[in-house]
């Protein structure tokens, strides 16, 4: 048999078709190949951006934390902690910046917002949206029945609200959240 001493010899392969490091190499070699080389830019911009919605702090919490690994910044450092609390809701902020003692790193953050969050869903599940004012609780459901009732009005009804007489006098008296009426008017009247 005749060999072309120009043909290339076979190559022995490195790794059998089964090998983990065979794909592991892979994988490696194009993210190297087809890497965003803005990638961290992008996340720094991201997180300057992020905002908790609602009370979804879950999501903020994972969207956060995928967002710093992306940027390359390191965990525990003060603009990683800064940079979490500007994006949460001012409130909530406030609430645990009143508490004592204050969370130091990143960690101890995350489980306050956590348990704010939580403390703020009981409230509204026990009180109503307003925490219930000064309100007994009987109180701020009859008023929470009244707004909604008012609520669903019919836009094409006349409106025949009442009003309310002051007892010994003939002229008339708004309250001042019904918009009231001047002394002026009210001689006028």
């Amino acid at each position: 048999m005749f060999r072309d001493p120009q043909a290339i010899p076979p190559i022995q392969p490195i790794y059998a078709d089964n090998n983990e490091n065979l794909w592991n190499e892979f994988v490696n070699k194009f993210g190297q190949a087809f890497a965003d080389t803005a990638a961290a830019e992008q996340a720094y911009t991201n997180l300057s951006k992020l905002e908790m919605k609602g009370d979804e702090i879950d999501e903020y919490i994972a969207i956060f934390e995928h967002l710093l690994a992306r940027a390359g910044w390191d965990w525990a450092a003060h603009g990683s902690i800064e940079m979490f609390k500007q994006g949460l809701r001012k409130g909530i902020h406030a609430r645990i910046l009143q508490k004592d003692p204050l969370p130091n790193g990143i960690d101890q953050w995350q489980a306050a917002v956590r348990k704010e969050v939580q403390r703020q869903c009981l409230i509204f599940t026990s009180l109503g949206p307003c925490g219930g004012d000064y309100l007994s609780t009987r109180q701020n459901q009859q008023r929470e029945k009244v707004t909604n009732q008012v609520a669903q009005k019919d836009p094409d009804a006349m409106d025949v609200d009442t009003m309310v007489v002051r007892e010994g006098s003939n002229s008339l008296n708004w309250c001042k959240r019904c918009g009231g009426i001047t002394e002026i008017e009210r001689k006028k009247r």
